[in-house]
């Protein structure tokens, strides 16, 4: 049996790449008309606003129940501000070029 979570997925999917084709079409229709393009119709963008909620709900059905992380015994938190010094130098090319550059005529 296919699974809620697989349905809001693919319907998802399925609903931004129909949005993408239609807003090919749009781009396509404003050039025919010689108008500016200057931005998405509010349909286009409610259209994918709610493709992509419906395909986040599907994976977030699919995944399953979140866990939490858990940390073994021989684990230990590493500390990155111990790593890392007061001076750090960093040696590069930058003197092999000279502090004055003639003029191109």
């Amino acid at each position: 049996m296919v699974s809620v979570g697989a349905i809001c997925l693919t319907s998802g999917v399925a609903l931004i790449m129909y949005t993408a084709y239609a807003v090919v079409l749009y781009r396509d229709e404003m050039k025919l008309t010689q108008q500016e393009f200057e931005g998405l119709p509010p349909q286009l963008v409610t259209l994918l606003a709610g493709a992509v909620g419906i395909a986040t709900l599907g994976m977030y059905r699919l995944s399953g129940d979140l866990r939490p992380i858990a940390v073994t015994k021989g684990q230990h938190s590493m500390d990155l501000n111990s790593l890392r010094t007061d001076f750090m130098s960093f040696n590069h090319r930058s003197r092999a070029i000279p502090m004055t550059i003639p003029a191109v005529d």
